[in-house]
């Protein structure tokens, strides 16, 4: 088993899937920093981002704690994952990848709800 690895392969479906979001609701993109790549599908979901202003519901707090994660474990491969073409082991655990993989797919799951539910 690579941990590192499956953490890297995570957050290129978590890519993925903004990229359909963004394409399905926006007709085309540009390629930026993946926090903002992230921020813009939510965006295009209507989902809460942590720079949005006011009183958050429950849902909302919910929304802006997935961009949170999935912005961490984005940081977490860039540490510790096989990306970037690092040729040297990482110390990433068994454990800590599959919590990484569980979110990223959490995340993944509920942003393509809310595009279903847009149409």
């Amino acid at each position: 088993m690579d941990a590192a690895f499956f953490v890297g392969t995570s957050k290129d479906l978590l890519e993925a899937v903004s990229y359909h979001v963004i394409l399905k609701k926006m007709g085309t993109y540009q390629q930026k920093h993946f926090s903002t790549f992230l921020g813009l599908a939510f965006n295009c979901l209507g989902m809460t981002l942590p720079a949005d202003k006011g009183e958050f519901s429950h849902v909302e707090k919910i929304e802006f704690s997935l961009y949170e994660l999935g912005c961490s474990i984005n940081n977490l491969r860039n540490r510790e994952g096989t990306g970037n073409g690092r040729p040297f082991l990482q110390s990433i655990s068994d454990h800590e990848a599959t919590a990484a993989i569980e979110a990223m797919g959490m995340i993944f799951e509920y942003m393509m709800k809310k595009l279903e539910q847009s149409h």
